[in-house]
This record gives structure tokens, C-alpha cells and sequence, in this order.
């Protein structure tokens, strides 16, 4: 996700709608991990280790990426 550095500070900016977007998106990459095998204390815990929703995004969309490349591979994720 790049940085935007509009100093508007307006319910209009960019960056507004760009927060709005990680706080919507966040639910569904917590549905997405429980997809791929996740169970909700996993979900929970990598979460709780992630630093904010970028690196939290980056481990769902690695997650997702290995389950593709490993179909039937949901007993080897933890």
C-alpha cells in the first residue's frame, strides 16, 4: 500500500478513505486465513504478532498464495 501525503485532513481526503479501506478489508483477511485452515485462536495469534494491518495483509495474501500452490495441504497450516 503506498503513503499518501496529501496534509488534507478532511473527511474527503484520500487518506481517510484509505484508512476506512484497512479497517473494511480487515475482517475479510481474518475470514480469508479461517478459509485457507486457519482456526479463529490461529487467526487470533497471528494478529496478535503481526505490527499493524499491512504486515497482517501480507500474511494473508502469503497464506492464500501457499494454499493455492498446495491444494489439500490444510492439516500442514497451523
Amino acid at each position: 500500500m503506498s503513503e499518501i501525503t496529501n496534509d488534507d485532513d478532511t473527511d474527503a481526503s484520500p487518506r481517510t478513505d484509505q484508512t476506512l479501506a484497512c479497517i473494511r478489508g480487515h475482517q475479510e483477511a481474518r475470514e480469508r486465513l479461517e478459509a485457507v485452515g486457519f482456526s479463529p485462536e490461529a487467526v487470533n495469534t497471528v494478529e496478535d504478532r503481526s505490527d499493524g494491518f499491512v504486515e497482517f495483509a501480507r500474511i494473508v495474501a502469503d497464506a492464500v498464495s501457499w494454499s493455492r500452490d498446495h491444494p489439500g495441504g490444510d492439516d500442514e497450516v497451523d
